[in-house]
């Protein structure tokens, strides 16, 4: 959810730059895009490009990204570059939020779910490239330890709260309200559907990954992968996880929530083009994505609590994430992957 920045004017964003950096800012172009308040910066004739994370990123999660972008560079995966404060830091604290500047990667980012059948390729042979890579770094933390725990039938009640609450939300247009309430509801009914699964960590490869790979962290120029960004949630995930997810976000069929097995299997092809999986990992990743989306309370929790600048938006996100869901527990390959 897009926090509102703490930078009041050009001048204190200017005041920013100089401590923190030692640069002058020329020009600056506050993008409308991703869930941070991101700016393209000219300063002394260059241009840069600042990220103002929100209140939940922390000080070792940017750490970990300057460490993880100078490995992946130094073995030629493209990505940017963390620009250092004056003291060496990799970020400034300013008003409780936490700035990051980087090199400027000139290229396109394209919409979700319109991703073309060559950007589709490179998506899926890149996200390969980053597994690989990322096994010469230490164990990232778990980003997965939740995911089989047992955790469905509270999950099941709470999503049933939240359609409650949201269907009093004075700040909800009537037919979000009734939009909202019945795909939490569904998305519980979904939820109990899976109690006795059957899915283990031990089913999947686990290893350090992205953590939020998808279209909308790559930049292309031309028809390749200009730079992927935004490592900040790296950590250790199922590799076929992050392939379907990333597949969800880009491949047109998936705009409405659907989801066209035979694109997905080229996907997967690309990826094991590069990052090899073991013997039956495919046929379970569907349902070990429904696992982790059915129960997720996001979009719904924060339209239950207040009012959000991208509220429309939000109301999308939620909704087309319920339909995902029933798309996956109706395809015959999740349905035989729960029950064997």
């Amino acid at each position: 959810m897009l926090a509102h920045s703490v930078i009041r004017d050009d001048e204190d964003l200017a005041g920013l730059l100089a401590a923190g950096w030692g640069l002058r800012l020329a020009s600056t172009t506050l993008l409308h895009a991703g869930t941070a308040n991101c700016r393209v910066l000219v300063c002394d004739g260059e241009r840069f490009f600042l990220k103002e994370h929100g209140p939940s990123t922390q000080p070792f999660q940017l750490e970990r990204e300057r460490y993880l972008l100078a490995h992946l560079a130094r073995v030629r995966i493209p990505v940017s570059t963390v620009v250092p404060t004056g003291d060496g830091a990799a970020f400034v604290a300013h008003r409780e939020r936490l700035f990051q500047l980087q090199s400027f990667v000139a290229g396109r980012m394209w919409p979700k779910h319109q991703a073309p059948p060559w950007l589709l390729e490179e998506l899926a042979i890149t996200l390969g490239r980053i597994v690989r890579a990322l096994e010469a770094v230490p164990r990232l933390p778990s980003g997965c330890g939740k995911w089989f725990a047992g955790r469905l039938p509270a999950r099941a009640q709470r999503l049933r709260a939240l359609a409650t609450q949201i269907e009093t939300a004075p700040w909800l247009k009537e037919a979000e309200r009734s939009r909202l309430s019945r795909s939490a509801r569904t998305k519980a009914d979904l939820v109990e559907r899976l109690v006795g699964c059957g899915l283990s960590s031990r089913d999947f490869t686990i290893g350090n990954t992205h953590g939020d790979y998808s279209l909308l962290q790559v930049l292309c120029a031309g028809k390749s992968v200009a730079a992927v960004v935004d490592f900040e949630k790296a950590s250790q995930l199922p590799y076929v996880w992050e392939v379907v997810r990333s597949f969800t976000y880009a491949h047109p069929s998936c705009r409405h929530g659907g989801l066209d097995p035979a694109a997905l299997e080229h996907y997967f092809r690309a990826f094991e083009s590069v990052m090899p999986l073991r013997p039956g990992e495919r046929r379970r990743s569907l349902p070990l994505y429904l696992l982790q989306l059915a129960p997720s309370t996001f979009g719904f929790a924060q339209l239950a609590a207040s009012a959000t600048s991208n509220q429309a938006d939000l109301v999308e996100f939620a909704c087309w994430r319920t339909a995902m869901c029933k798309t996956l527990q109706a395809l015959p390959l999740a349905q035989a992957a729960q029950t064997s």
